[in-house]
């Protein structure tokens, strides 16, 4: 009898440590997108996105990409680029409007360890992710969790 209830509760913990990790939990090692605010489709349908080496002060180019932004309906001035890769906090991005030759750096990329759910009995030391805190748009300071530039 104690080894089938062994057994049980071995099955039971088991199931509960796969069910409940890194489930639906989005860090910046998940984020491939910079919201748009304010930008006409016109506006957004040329952009180039760079990607520089971490305090080069945008002198070592590491990438280059070529796109336009996603709008989800035609009246709506909120929009999403998508990256080609995932953001790197190691890295900084110059995104330039080419149309409106206007040009947003973002940098200096905070994040914060989070720990992805509450797991009984135990928490598994490989359920956290990395939770952007901060970061600068153009030098100015944004406290959020998403990418976003508005016109």
């Amino acid at each position: 009898m104690k080894t089938l209830i062994a057994i049980v509760t071995t099955f039971i913990l088991l199931c509960l440590n796969s069910c409940c990790t890194k489930k639906d939990c989005q860090g910046i090692e998940n984020l491939n997108t910079v919201q748009i605010s304010n930008f006409s489709k016109l506006d957004a349908d040329s952009i180039a996105v760079e990607i520089f080496e971490n305090g080069s002060n945008f002198n070592t180019r590491l990438d280059c990409v070529y796109t336009s932004a996603i709008f989800e309906t035609s009246g709506n001035l909120e929009s999403t680029i998508q990256l080609s890769e995932n953001v790197d906090i190691n890295h900084d991005y110059k995104i330039t409007f080419l149309r409106l030759g206007k040009v947003y750096t973002l940098t200096s990329f905070e994040t914060e360890k989070i720990t992805c759910n509450t797991c009984f009995p135990y928490h598994p030391a490989n359920d956290y992710y990395n939770k952007l805190v901060s970061y600068s748009v153009n030098g100015l300071q944004q406290n959020s969790s998403e990418l976003t530039i508005s016109k």
